[in-house]
Order: structure tokens, then C-alpha cells, then sequence
């Protein structure tokens, strides 16, 4: 128990010198991100101060397009099915079995539904 305890702290010791490195490179990450979104800004000026939608350079093409986007948060799932409803749009329906019931009935009466199997895992666990 006292090797294992002593292997356990050496563990920890390599995650906390590895979560100093991951911070490292995510400012790392970071700073070159800012270079490239402030780049990107430049660029995006540039286009919009031409008029351009598409431009060609020879190390790649920028283009500025514009889209539609629905944001969903605000409306509820009743307004929407109201909403198919009065306007003829087909719903989906979307049904899932309640997993949890079903394992206390299987372990309950015994009876599994096709395509289930049980299988029993032993686990040993220690504590230093």
C-alpha cells in the first residue's frame, strides 16, 4: 500500500506539471487566434470598403456572403406544433423508451426485451 500511495503522488505530480503545459499552449493558442481574428478584420474592411463580394489572391479567395439564421430559444414546442398545425406543416414525432423503467422491470421479473443482454462486472477499487 505504502508503493502504491508513492506511485499515486508521482501521478499527481505529472498532472499538475501537464496542466501547466496545457495553459501554456492555450495562451499560446490564444495569441496567435487574436493575430488571426484581427487579420481577418483587416481583410473584412477591405472587402466591405470595395464593395466586393468574392476576391481571388493567390494565397486563397475571401469572400463575404449573407445568410439567414433562425434562432429557435425563444419559442416553445407548443407554439411551434400551433404554428404546423394552422399552416399544414407535417410534424415529426419523436418517441424514446424510458431506459431506467425498463432495467427495473428486467431486474424485477427477469424478462429482457430482445436485443438486451446483461452481463455482471466485477470491479476492485482501492484507496490510499
Amino acid at each position: 500500500m505504502w508503493k502504491i500511495k508513492k506511485l499515486e503522488e508521482e501521478i499527481s505530480k505529472f498532472e499538475d506539471k501537464k496542466q501547466s503545459s496545457i495553459s501554456f499552449y492555450d495562451r499560446c493558442q490564444e495569441k496567435l487566434q487574436n493575430q488571426i481574428d484581427y487579420r481577418g478584420g483587416i481583410l473584412k474592411q477591405y472587402m466591405q470598403h470595395h464593395g466586393l463580394k468574392t476576391e481571388k489572391f493567390s494565397n486563397g479567395t475571401l469572400s463575404i456572403r449573407k445568410r439567414t439564421k433562425v434562432i429557435w430559444e425563444n419559442s416553445t414546442v407548443d407554439d411551434l406544433v400551433e404554428y404546423s398545425d394552422l399552416n399544414e406543416i407535417p410534424k415529426k414525432i419523436d418517441v424514446k423508451p424510458n431506459k431506467s423503467l425498463i432495467k427495473k422491470r428486467m431486474m424485477e421479473t427477469g424478462e429482457f426485451p430482445s436485443g438486451v443482454e446483461v452481463e455482471e462486472v466485477e470491479d476492485f477499487n482501492f484507496k490510499t
